[in-house]
C-alpha cells in the first residue's frame, strides 16, 4: 500500500490496487494514463489483472482508510470472483485492520461477483464501504444498484461533475421518506464526495476549461444544498481543480474521521 494525496481517503489513509485495469474507457481516466508509466505490461496495457503478491500488504501499516481500487475498476466485468476471494480471506485473517473503500461504476455487479466467494464471502462485506462513481443523470442507475450491497457504508463520488443530477432517492429512505441520517435502518447515502474535471480534456460542445468549471460549480452546489438538507456528510475537493464558487466542506462519515 502506498500513502497517497487523494484528498477525501484523508492525511492517514493509502492506496491500494491487487486489481488494475478498467474497460470502461472513460475519455477524462487518469489513472489510465498514469498506468502506462509503470513497468508491468499489463499495467500498461490497461487491461483487469490481478496481483496477488500485493495481498500482504493488508496486514500491515498502521491501521487507516484504504481506498482499494484507485488504478482500476474492482468490478470491471473481466474481473475473476476468485480474485475478489483471495482479498476479502485476506482482509479477514488480517483481522480487518484496514477500512477498506471501494469506488466502482459497476455497482450491480458486486453482488453477483461476491456471490461467487466461497462460504464466507457475502458475509464479510458489511466490514466494506462501497461507493459509486455517478457523474450525471444518466448514471443514477448505479445509485440503486449499490445500495442493494450491505455495506458498512455507502458513498457517491460526484467525479467529474458532467451534468446535473437529481438527488432526492439517493439521501432519503424512499419506504420512510426520511433523510439519511434517520434510524429506520433501511440503506441510503452515508458520504457525498465531489470533485471537477481535470486534464485537457472537455466534453463535447465545450472549449474553454473556466467555463465548463462554472457550470460544473453550479451542478455541485445544487447537490450540496440537497445534502445538506438530508444531514449527509459532505466532502468538496480542491485538488487537483477547486471549483468557483462551491464552498469547502470537508467532512467524514464518523466512522471514516481521520484521528
Amino acid at each position: 500500500m502506498n500513502k497517497t494525496n487523494i484528498e477525501w481517503v484523508g492525511p492517514d489513509g493509502y492506496s491500494f490496487n491487487p486489481i488494475v485495469g478498467c474497460s470502461a474507457a472513460c475519455p477524462y481516466c487518469y489513472a489510465r494514463l498514469a498506468a502506462k508509466r509503470m513497468k508491468c505490461p499489463d499495467c500498461q496495457s490497461y487491461r483487469p489483472h490481478f496481483h496477488p503478491e500485493r495481498l500482504a500488504q493488508l496486514g500491515q501499516g498502521k491501521p487507516g482508510r484504504v481506498f482499494m481500487g484507485s488504478m482500476g475498476d474492482m468490478f470491471a466485468p473481466k474481473v475473476d470472483p476468485d480474485w475478489w476471494r483471495q482479498i476479502l480471506w485476506t482482509h479477514e485473517a488480517s483481522g480487518f485492520r484496514h477500512k477498506l473503500m471501494v469506488l466502482t461504476k459497476r455497482p450491480d455487479r458486486i453482488i453477483p461477483v461476491i456471490n461467487r466467494v466461497p462460504l464466507r464471502g457475502h458475509l464479510i462485506l458489511d466490514k466494506l464501504w462501497f461507493g459509486a462513481t455517478v457523474t450525471c443523470q444518466a448514471d443514477e442507475w448505479r445509485i440503486k444498484a449499490l445500495l442493494e450491497v450491505p455495506a458498512a457504508g455507502h458513498f457517491v463520488s460526484y467525479e467529474p461533475a458532467l451534468g446535473p443530477v437529481e438527488t432526492y432517492d439517493w439521501f432519503y429512505c424512499p419506504p420512510c421518506d426520511y433523510p439519511a441520517n434517520h434510524i429506520c435502518g433501511c440503506p441510503t447515502i452515508n458520504w457525498l464526495v465531489i470533485g471537477g474535471l481535470s486534464g485537457p480534456w472537455l466534453p463535447d460542445g465545450w472549449t474553454n476549461p473556466k467555463m465548463f468549471h462554472l457550470k460544473e460549480a453550479t451542478w455541485a452546489n445544487q447537490i450540496i444544498a440537497q445534502a445538506k438538507a438530508a444531514g449527509v456528510p459532505i466532502f468538496v475537493k480542491t485538488k487537483p481543480v477547486k471549483l468557483p464558487g462551491v464552498e469547502v466542506i470537508q467532512e467524514w462519515p464518523a466512522d471514516l474521521r481521520p484521528a
